[in-house]
């Protein structure tokens, strides 16, 4: 369906991007949407399911953002809507400004950092809509998890061994994150997820709204700065997690 708003609002290099990935635009109205092939011709599927889910009260998540959609004949999606933290959600919870939609750079960045083996979500899609030229909400399409965040695994285990188990696998995954060049702009226990398979248990970085990825590995300035905010997260959250010092030193930056 033709748009009524300007070809001009999405930056045409965020478009080029997607698009050697296999992502096509589809416009209905003003609601935009990005979708890989899998997806292709289900807009107004997903659309309907995710206004039926909201309306019915079933968000998820750190920030009760997100839905989980099950269509038929479709892989089990994760869906987030983007909202703001901080004083500033009392005043614009939802809307944000610019013509490159965060969501937008998100599924572009997710997609670059997966090509270099980095343990992240696998992304299916984003959706803009468009309130004003300039002026939107965003959604972040993955497939589902299967697991739990850090957190909640944390606060649900008592087992030292595998506590202690979870944390290492938790720093090795961000050390290779920071070894690929990815700079998480949120780094903290809600946003790092415990996979589970039939033989292993992994951790994926989620939520990569604000991420940076840069042609190298980070240097130790970026580095200290993503452990640092994980560490305050993490001694924001320590009850919860039962966490024992031992354990917060593993989320902690190293010296040097």
């Amino acid at each position: 369906m033709t748009s009524s708003l300007s070809p001009g609002l999405v930056s045409s290099a965020v478009e080029r991007g997607l698009a050697q990935y296999g992502f096509t635009r589809y416009e209905s109205g003003r609601n935009w949407w990005y979708l890989c092939p899998q997806l292709v011709g289900h807009c107004g599927l997903l659309a309907q399911c995710l206004n039926v889910q909201v309306a019915d009260g079933r968000t998820q998540g750190n920030r009760q953002s997100a839905i989980a959609l099950e269509v038929e004949g479709l892989p089990r999606m994760y869906m987030r809507h983007n909202r703001r933290g901080g004083w500033l959600r009392w005043l614009v919870a939802d809307l944000y400004a610019g013509i490159q939609p965060r969501p937008l750079n998100e599924l572009l960045v997710t997609l670059r950092a997966r090509q270099r083996g980095i343990a992240v979500a696998e992304p299916l899609g984003a959706a803009v809509e468009w309130i004003a030229p300039g002026l939107y909400r965003g959604w972040f399409i993955t497939r589902a998890l299967t697991g739990m965040t850090l957190l909640e695994y944390l606060s649900g285990q008592d087992e030292a061994a595998l506590r202690r188990a979870a944390l290492e696998r938790t720093r090795n995954t961000i050390e290779h994150m920071h070894a690929q060049g990815l700079f998480h702009a949120d780094l903290n226990l809600h946003n790092l997820m415990l996979v589970t398979d039939k033989v292993s248990l992994r951790v994926v970085v989620i939520d990569l709204d604000k991420a940076r990825l840069y042609d190298q590995p980070l240097g130790a300035h970026l580095r200290h700065a993503n452990w640092r905010r994980l560490w305050r997260s993490a001694g924001k959250l320590a009850a919860r997690a039962h966490l024992t010092p031992e354990e917060f030193g593993l989320l902690r930056p190293r010296s040097g």
